[in-house]
């Protein structure tokens, strides 16, 4: 059986309900007409504040959105240095890159300075510390094949 999304399920239900109002508008409508006490009137009801526009309203705004919910874009490479760096846990720093936060930094203060990070070109190199968080990656997802 086929997963129905969140948005799917509000749009049936929208339109049951605007079934349901339509009808509901109908029929009272043709009591209005036809009733005994007063002469018969033709004037269609007043549609600005009842239920089925309502329903009409929020089904037209569910369809022409993709999403119920508002979605977070996800962080893309520039982002995910800074996540990793800033935002990971340490467990998970430790797991991703062999090394403390505290030893990744000794590590870039000791290399930062060497003139293999600098090149005399018109585009800047990568700074250290996002070249040593590659390798570092880089390294751990390779360790069962040698070590360093």
């Amino acid at each position: 059986m086929p997963i129905v999304s969140q948005r799917k399920r509000a749009l049936r239900g929208l339109r049951e309900g605007i079934r349901a109002a339509a009808l509901s508008e109908n029929i009272s409508f043709f009591f209005d007409v036809f009733d005994d006490d007063e002469m018969p009137s033709l004037e269609m009801p007043d549609l600005n504040d009842d239920m089925m526009m309502e329903f009409i309203e929020a089904y037209w705004f569910i369809s022409r959105s993709r999403y119920l919910n508002k979605r977070e874009p996800v962080p893309r490479a520039p982002d995910a240095l800074d996540f990793w760096l800033q935002k990971l846990d340490e467990g998970r720093f430790v797991q991703d890159f062999r090394v403390t936060r505290f030893q990744f930094a000794q590590i870039v203060e000791l290399i930062q300075g060497h003139p293999v990070f600098f090149n005399n070109s018109n585009v800047p190199q990568t700074p250290a510390w996002c070249q040593l968080l590659v390798a570092l990656y880089r390294l751990r997802a390779s360790t069962w094949r040698f070590t360093v």
